[in-house]
């Protein structure tokens, strides 16, 4: 019977002894509702004007899943953010262009080289955000991308200059690279050409504004392109992740 006291007695010292730790290093066998949300992956929102200017013939048959033009993609794709957040750090007026070398056939068909390119004028905690979300390691659709991603050339953060205006798109990188496209002309000389629902279309579900660029250069690190005449679509998009 004495045996069994003390035993009773030892077991409630132990409890009581690790309720005492428990309380002075704030830990907790249950996980809490904090615990939970800061092991989330972070919330993020992008909106407004995509620019997708590349080395295919209008219409670009990468939209619709066929083999690029010259069995290789050389695109320069430009994100005008109007509107956007990751978490609480606000990312409206800012600017991101990633070049992309795809060898082919197809866009989608991966061992892409990608160099990203920020707007100067983002706060470090607005180019963390940016390369978390434009890197894909924030989830969303930037995610496919990553995972298309054989190499990544690097990360430079310079003056993006952009204008958009009426039917005509420009963008400007000093020495790297330079496009000025317009929107096609149809019959309706005030409507846009669109195609609507195409499969593979970056700014999906919006249909693509066709056009065709009149000066396009791009040229950093080793690689380097020129080709005017070709596709510029452009259109709104939207965003989100995880």
């Amino acid at each position: 019977m004495k045996r069994e006291t003390n035993m009773q007695n030892t077991n409630r010292l132990i409890l009581i002894l690790a309720l005492v730790v428990s309380l002075e290093t704030g830990c907790s066998t249950t996980p809490t509702n904090s615990a939970r949300s800061s092991s989330a992956p972070p919330a993020w929102r992008l909106h407004g004007e995509i620019i997708d200017t590349c080395n295919c013939d209008v219409i670009c048959p990468c939209m619709v899943g066929s083999p690029a033009t010259e069995h290789r993609c050389l695109t320069d794709v430009t994100w005008c953010i109007d509107e956007g957040r990751y978490e609480e750090v606000d990312l409206a007026g800012l600017n991101v262009v990633l070049a992309v070398h795809a060898p082919g056939p197809k866009f989608n068909d991966g061992h892409w080289r990608l160099a990203m390119y920020g707007d100067a004028r983002a706060t470090p905690e607005q180019r963390k955000a940016l390369e978390m979300i434009f890197l894909g390691r924030a989830g969303g659709f930037f995610a496919r991308w990553r995972t298309n991603t054989a190499e990544l050339l690097g990360v430079k953060w310079l003056p993006i200059e952009v204008e958009r205006k009426g039917r005509t798109r420009s963008v400007h990188i000093r020495d790297i690279l330079q496009i000025n496209a317009e929107a096609l002309a149809g019959p309706q000389t005030n409507a846009f050409t669109e195609l609507a629902n195409p499969p593979f279309w970056k700014g999906r579900p919006f249909p693509a504004k066709l056009g065709r660029s009149t000066e396009f250069r791009y040229q950093d690190y080793d690689l380097k392109w020129e080709a005017p005449r070709k596709a510029c679509s452009f259109s709104e998009f939207r965003y989100k992740g995880p």
